[in-house]
């Protein structure tokens, strides 16, 4: 229980260390606690968003307003006390007394520290030079019937998600035009027009050579990739290997190259583009072809064509299986920029057991892993829910029967026509026809 004591007097106040609190830094005047609380979405909307430490504390200054663009406040990690202090005057005296009464302990903050987005309010201008809401008109907030969802006419209102890159100020610094070395270099802000803001920097080209399922094979590469696998700080040894390996088999995965080579995705961007062409659909789809290399006039390259697996998303009681493309690397207004300081953590058991050799069993378990990237087992969990497969990486007894059933008597099949799609679809080629149990179409396993 809290005692009076005057200001200039110690004392010790008991509270329950157990009890904790959050503090939301509201950049207003409060007046009305509950309008307050019902610009942060609600107590219910504040729980979610503190329960995940990545997300930002979204406050609509507008909560009525579905097109309202919000503010965003940060998440700070605090170790401050919540206290109420009572000061009164004594008649007596005229001396000052305070009771202090601490409630519990704030753990985290949200601080509003960064600018609102531009708000563009759903209005139009009248013929008297008037502007009058359209609100009601493109918000519906109640059932209607089909037919008079699409038969009322409504003003057209599609703002963008956001207008600004940034809500925070970022300091720009007036200097002369950055000098290249480069003779032939053009800057990009010569043929820009003035109203877009841009940079120095130049174009970054690429030389790969793209063909879809139908169009003719290239026979050789674009002649500025050549030039650019023979420059001096291109790993020349590597890329006799890799073009070894195109020797031997005209068509690769890229993640199947990064396990046989050990050369990094990075550095193969360097050499693919002078040894190979890339598919982007048909059989053949996902897969860098060597140069010159026609599988659709070859039949023992059906043993190449891609199977496009995927998997569901995940239901309860199934293991859990990551994305191919993690949408979590996406720069988000609503996710907190990692800008600030955050504390270096040195794992020393790791670095304990870097100098030890792998034992077999830990090889075995990295070259199994590597290759689940690229090869299908009925037997082991793929590790992403989407997967390109070669089919003769498929170890299933019926497709490799298949693939095999007709060795010798090879019947081109280029297209099929009146399929249940009611299109015209590619269709895998050197493969048995429709009556199979397990025909190949657009390179996915039916």
């Amino acid at each position: 229980m809290s005692v009076w004591t005057e200001s200039n007097k110690r004392i010790d106040v008991e509270y329950n260390g157990s009890r904790t609190f959050l503090c939301v830094e509201h950049p207003a005047l409060i007046s009305n606690p509950e309008k307050a609380v019902k610009t942060l979405g609600g107590v219910d909307a504040v729980a979610v968003i503190f329960n995940d430490p990545v997300k930002r504390l979204p406050l609509r200054w507008r909560p009525e307003d579905i097109y309202s663009k919000p503010t965003y406040g940060d998440r700070f990690n605090v170790s401050n006390l919540l206290m109420k202090v009572v000061k009164r005057r004594r008649k007596s005296d005229g001396k000052e007394d305070y009771r202090i009464e601490v409630f519990g302990i704030i753990n985290v903050t949200y601080r509003f520290a960064s600018m609102t987005d531009f708000q563009y309010l759903p209005m139009r201008s009248t013929a008297t030079g008037e502007y009058e809401s359209i609100y009601e008109k493109v918000v519906i907030d109640h059932l209607v019937s089909r037919k008079k969802y699409f038969s009322t006419d409504v003003p057209l209102y599609i703002p963008p998600m956001t207008f600004s890159r940034v809500d925070r100020p970022v300091d720009f610094s007036f200097r002369a035009p950055i000098k290249h070395r480069t003779p032939h270099y053009k800057n990009p802000d010569d043929t820009r027009p003035d109203h877009y803001i841009g940079t120095v920097r130049q174009r970054r080209t690429i030389f790969t050579v793209f063909v879809n399922f139908g169009e003719s094979v290239p026979t050789q590469p674009v002649p500025e990739a050549v030039e650019k696998m023979k420059s001096e700080f291109v790993d020349q040894d590597a890329g006799v290997r890799i073009q070894q390996l195109f020797e031997e088999k005209p068509l690769w995965l890229k993640v199947e190259l990064e396990h046989v080579t050990g050369v990094s995705s990075i550095k193969l961007k360097v050499f693919l583009p002078a040894l190979c062409f890339y598919w982007l659909d048909g059989p053949w789809r996902g897969q860098w072809n060597r140069f010159g290399f026609d599988p659709t006039a070859q039949p023992s390259a059906k043993i190449y064509q891609t199977i496009d697996f995927r998997i569901r998303q995940v239901k309860p009681g199934q293991r859990n299986i990551k994305c191919k493309r993690n949408s979590s690397k996406l720069m988000l207004w609503n996710q907190i920029t990692r800008s600030q300081k955050q504390n270096v953590k040195i794992n020393v058991t790791s670095l304990q057991e870097s100098n030890e050799p792998m034992g077999p069993e830990e090889v075995e378990e990295n070259k199994r892993h590597m290759e689940s990237m690229y090869k299908f087992d009925p037997d082991i969990i793929p590790p992403q829910r989407m997967m390109y497969y070669p089919v003769c990486y498929v170890n299933v007894p019926e497709i490799q029967q298949l693939l095999h059933s007709n060795d010798g008597k090879y019947q081109y099949l280029g297209e099929i026509k009146n399929a249940p799609t009611v299109r015209t679809e590619p269709v895998a080629p050197w493969l048995p026809g429709r009556q199979t149990p397990y025909p190949l179409r657009h390179g996915n396993l039916c």
